[in-house]
């Protein structure tokens, strides 16, 4: 307890409330209010122990870290992507020279067969270009963030 012209004032934790100025967007107001500490009392201490900086700097560590952690997040996510559309090319591609290997399957093949099997193929190919294409987009917003 601290005492004060006569009155008794309760401790004042000054450690919890800058925490809870640097880590929130409450003002100074508010925390005087809520820690029932006197708003000028207040807005010198911060003053002196340069709490804005503070809040600013911890704000700037959690935004990168934010940034961060969503890059490697869609990182893996892009990963995954890219080797399920190889995989994927690949098994048509080995089926489409298997069945072109085939004499028999050949010969039963119409002309629409191998159109649509083709088809197939560029299909992929398209989806492959397209990844790469959104890749860089993402690339890009996150350089441009930063």
């Amino acid at each position: 307890m601290i005492e004060k012209r006569g009155e008794v004032m309760p401790d004042i934790n000054w450690i919890r409330i800058k925490t809870e100025y640097i880590n929130t967007n409450i003002s100074y107001r508010k925390l005087a209010e809520k820690y029932q500490v006197s708003f000028p009392t207040l807005r010198d201490r911060a003053k002196n122990e340069n709490w804005v900086n503070l809040r600013n700097r911890q704000h700037d560590k959690t935004v990168t870290k934010t940034l961060q952690k969503t890059a490697e997040k869609i990182s893996e996510q892009e990963a995954d992507y890219t080797v399920n559309i190889k995989k994927i090319n690949y098994r048509l591609a080995s089926v489409v020279s298997w069945m072109l290997n085939q004499k028999e399957v050949i010969e039963e093949f119409r002309p629409s067969d191998i159109k649509q099997l083709t088809g197939a193929l560029k299909d992929i190919k398209e989806i492959q270009a397209g990844n790469e294409n959104d890749k860089n987009d993402s690339i890009e917003i996150t350089l441009r963030r930063e």
